[in-house]
């Protein structure tokens, strides 16, 4: 399980995902997508409105959210669209989820 993780991970963006629910608790898929586009936006050094926010958040909907989900990393209710931590998120070693 830790493998698949450690993958599941490496990718700064999903880091970035886990960062921001681990830091501030249950978050619904706009809040999580707002913060996702302000991240992209600073990281790529462009304006907000030129980060696809729809893209952003199918991302996070289809592939990245459930992938975690999976894992044991979050819960995510589907019906409220509200995306929580769960205890294996904060047990992980806080150098899988370094995004400085």
């Amino acid at each position: 399980m830790a493998n698949h993780i450690e993958a599941a991970v490496a990718p700064y963006h999903r880091r970035v995902l886990l960062a921001q629910v681990r830091d501030h608790g249950s978050l619904s898929l706009s809040e999580l997508t707002e913060a996702m586009v302000r991240e992209i936006a600073s990281t790529e050094q462009c304006q907000l409105e030129t980060v696809n926010k729809k893209r952003v958040r199918a991302r996070l909907y289809h592939i990245d959210i459930p992938l975690f989900a999976d894992l044991g990393l979050l819960l995510y209710d589907k019906k409220s669209q509200w995306v929580s931590p769960t205890a294996a998120l904060y047990s992980l070693n806080p150098t899988l989820l370094s995004i400085g």
